[in-house]
């Protein structure tokens, strides 16, 4: 039994205006408030890198050499560019929801900068998750014309960013089907073999030394000249 105390404090409380929203719901104008908490936080991050050296400050530098290093018909900056897109996009979308599934992007840059298969394996688990999820939401989706203005803008914006999914992921196994594959090669070049069946290239690319065909065409002679000459000499 609840005495009379009791029950006039249950109804003060479902009553006080204190007690919740209700149906209230924040338009996109309030979208301005969380913009401004994210750039806050990454000015805190700028200020603590500044102050306590968190970071190498070649890093930067480095990372932003390494993209304008890269060639541009490359999957290599494809993906730098695809990233970068929806990055912006990420930061956008701030205006209506924060979506967390844009920390991925982080697992894509640590991938390109180390080709660690690990982080790219991560990175589509968890990309294939986010869009499991994105279906479900976009399902959901009403009409345009039943949207907001704001709403209707945080919606392009999220279909962008779903469809950049599909395309950063395409993108990635082509990266790791043609341009890894490559680095590779040329890395790894001592453990195939030719042709002739000498360690140091596949199909010709490389010769038996360790050389491009195309430099070391002349120095693959001169060697198998030398060695057929000592072995004359030898049995002379």
């Amino acid at each position: 039994m609840v005495n009379s105390s009791g029950a006039t404090l249950i109804a003060t409380v479902q009553l006080s205006p204190f007690s919740g929203w209700g149906a209230v719901e924040l338009e996109a104008s309030f979208g301005l408030l969380r913009v401004c908490f994210v750039l806050i936080s990454i000015n805190a991050a700028i200020v603590a890198q500044s102050s306590f050296g968190l970071w190498s400050q070649g890093a930067m530098i480095s990372a932003w050499n390494e993209f304008m290093s890269t060639p541009w018909l490359s999957t290599r900056k494809a993906l730098f560019i695809e990233l970068a897109l929806q990055l912006v996009l990420y930061f956008l979308m701030v205006v209506t929801q924060v979506d967390w599934s844009g920390l991925l992007i982080v697992l894509a840059v640590v991938y390109i900068g180390s080709q660690s298969k690990s982080f790219l394996v991560l990175y589509l688990v968890l990309v294939t998750v986010s869009i499991l999820f994105d279906l479900i939401v976009a399902a959901e989706l009403p009409a345009f014309r039943n949207m907001t203005a704001g709403e209707r803008f945080g919606a392009i914006i999220w279909l962008c960013i779903f469809a950049m999914k599909f395309i950063i992921v395409g993108t990635l196994i082509a990266h790791e089907k043609l341009d890894a594959h490559s680095m590779d090669a040329e890395l790894n070049a001592w453990t195939q073999f030719d042709d002739a069946g000498k360690p140091g290239g596949v199909g010709g690319g490389y010769t038996g030394h360790g050389l491009p065909s195309s430099k070391a065409s002349g120095h693959g002679r001169a060697y198998e000249d030398s060695d057929d000459d000592a072995y004359d000499e030898y049995h002379s």
